[in-house]
């Protein structure tokens, strides 16, 4: 009786028979899998062939600060991915309005050789800058975002708001002299998780932007369409057509 697997254990039979053969590849035993047979693979055990050929376009792409790090306390996205479609000079104003209403701001425009540059800087507080770079029928969006400069600011912010109100706290606790000393203490073991609280909502915040912007790029260049050949006047052009079909009999 043959058995049928589920989509749960298919993807554990898949990533497990990967392992396997990594450690073949690293033993010299096997070559690997050409893409066609990747393909033929992946229909035979279900999987969407539209899935596999955005896998086999994204699999080698970098991912950039996917996830907060609690320790160091991030403070920049970063984006590379690639979609069909060109960008040019046609369509570039259309893309620039699209950023403008996703970021709700205005940055400087440039174009350095085929790639098309977006870049805001906002201050001391941080910056924003997009790169999209046609080729071969595709463009390449690169985008990095950081804020390193507001880390600092959010730390003086809460060592300011947990200092003064320790100090007259312990103060009044009869303290006296050595209120200070325990506000700075208190405000020493509050600063690291408060801080990292405040700029993990700020990652967030931008890994959501991040996403929108991306999606919205993507979707304007995937629906550029190459232009098509048009006759001004059809009638004109059969009339001449018919002329010439005349033409041709009455030489017979």
């Amino acid at each position: 009786m043959t058995r049928t697997y589920s989509k749960k254990e298919i993807s554990k039979i898949l990533t497990r028979a990967s392992e396997i053969q990594s450690q073949q590849e690293q033993q010299g035993i096997t070559d690997g899998l050409t893409e066609q047979e990747l393909m033929h693979i992946s229909e035979e055990v279900g999987i969407d062939k539209a899935a596999i050929l955005e896998a086999l376009e994204t699999f080698d792409e970098p991912e950039f600060n996917s996830k907060f790090n609690w320790i160091k306390g991030t403070t920049k996205v970063q984006h590379i991915s690639s979609v069909n479609g060109e960008i040019s000079a046609d369509n570039w104003d259309d893309l620039v309005r699209e950023i403008r209403r996703i970021t709700g701001g205005i940055g400087k425009i440039t174009v350095t050789g085929k790639s098309y540059e977006w870049e805001q800087r906002r201050g001391d507080f941080g910056y924003r800058h997009l790169t999209l770079t046609p080729s071969n029928g595709r463009t390449e969006i690169q985008y990095v975002s950081g804020w390193n400069s507001l880390k600092f600011l959010i730390y003086m912010g809460v060592s300011m708001a947990l200092l003064a109100p320790s100090a007259v706290i312990f103060k009044s606790m009869g303290y006296g002299k050595i209120a200070l000393l325990f506000a700075i203490a208190t405000t020493a073991v509050g600063l690291f998780p408060i801080s990292r609280v405040i700029l993990n909502q700020q990652f967030n915040k931008q890994r959501v932007q991040l996403k929108k912007l991306v999606e919205g790029i993507s979707s304007k260049i995937s629906s550029i369409k190459s232009p098509t050949i048009q006759i001004e006047d059809e009638q004109v052009y059969a009339d001449k057509t018919s002329i010439s079909n005349s033409s041709e009999s009455i030489k017979h």
